[in-house]
């Protein structure tokens, strides 16, 4: 993948955004790319896991508020599906019932991708497994 910080800093700087939130912008950004480098960095459960390691951080405000505006630029570059951080966030906020399960998303993810499935497709996938892992946890008796 073509390093999208160039072009995203010409976004930020084209909508007028002060410098100092431009840096920052910039620098959380690189964080997350180098973070998820051997990952496709537009999936959902990548991204929902980086943002669950951010919930243990101070500044995690900050770095969400980064990841949000990188999202909006990627989808207006048609590099991933509109609502993917949306997404992400939400899935962030469900823990699956095993470690396994996020490892078995993100395997079956890449087996779509490998197939040639739209990333609209993926999305839809991913989505309504979740969907279906939350309400199976719901039905479960409590002891």
């Amino acid at each position: 993948m073509i390093n999208p910080l160039p072009a995203f800093k010409l976004y930020l700087e084209a909508k007028n955004y002060q410098p100092t939130t431009v840096k920052n912008y910039i620098a959380d950004t690189n964080i997350y790319l180098r973070s998820v480098a051997s990952q496709n960095p537009f999936s959902p459960p990548v991204l929902s896991a980086f943002m669950m390691e951010l919930a243990k951080k101070n500044n995690n405000k900050r770095y969400l508020a980064s990841l949000k505006k990188f999202c909006q630029f990627a989808s207006d570059q048609h590099l991933c599906p509109p609502g993917i951080f949306k997404t992400s966030l939400r899935l962030s906020q469900h823990k699956p019932s095993s470690p396994n399960l996020d490892s078995l998303l993100t395997q079956f993810e890449q087996h779509l991708t490998h197939k040639n499935r739209s990333s609209s497709t993926v999305k839809n996938y991913i989505n309504d497994l979740q969907q279906y892992i939350e309400f199976c946890q719901k039905q479960k008796p409590n002891p």
